[in-house]
């Protein structure tokens, strides 16, 4: 029996030159989302104005707007605004990011299945795909 509810959750920032294209994320997310792979828990649009001045604004406010993005979050208010703030800190102005939690729903199946043989998972280390990329490309 299962006893963990959550698999391990990456906090990801990513940066877009100008405004964040929603549609395309949008897009994205639910494509990924689909795969049952993973689940979205939490995601905030943020936006540097050229004088430095940050904008957030939360999935739910996209919703109501006249952008109407179609994806949903399982955990809403899980990015704290400790999270924004720190890993926005080097954001450049006049540029936009989705700062977005992302739960491994593969990675919770297969600790309960580790757990379930006697084991435990005892550490996890990422490595962001543009290293792995560089690092097997060389």
């Amino acid at each position: 029996m299962s006893t963990l509810t959550h698999g391990p959750v990456d906090l990801v920032l990513i940066e877009f030159d100008g405004d964040a294209p929603a549609a395309a994320i949008a897009a994205a997310f639910t494509e990924v989302m689909d795969s049952d792979v993973v689940r979205l828990l939490d995601l905030v649009v943020v936006s540097r104005d050229a004088s430095g001045e940050l904008d957030v604004v939360e999935l739910d406010e996209l919703h109501a707007g006249e952008l109407n993005v179609t994806v949903a979050v399982i955990e809403p208010g899980l990015v704290t605004e400790d999270d924004i703030t720190e890993l926005t800190s080097e954001l450049s102005p006049g540029s936009s990011a989705v700062l977005f939690a992302l739960e491994s729903v593969w990675a919770r199946n297969l600790a309960d299945l580790m757990e379930e043989a006697g084991g435990v998972v005892m550490t996890e280390t990422r490595i962001p795909a543009h290293v792995v990329s560089a690092a097997l490309a060389d």
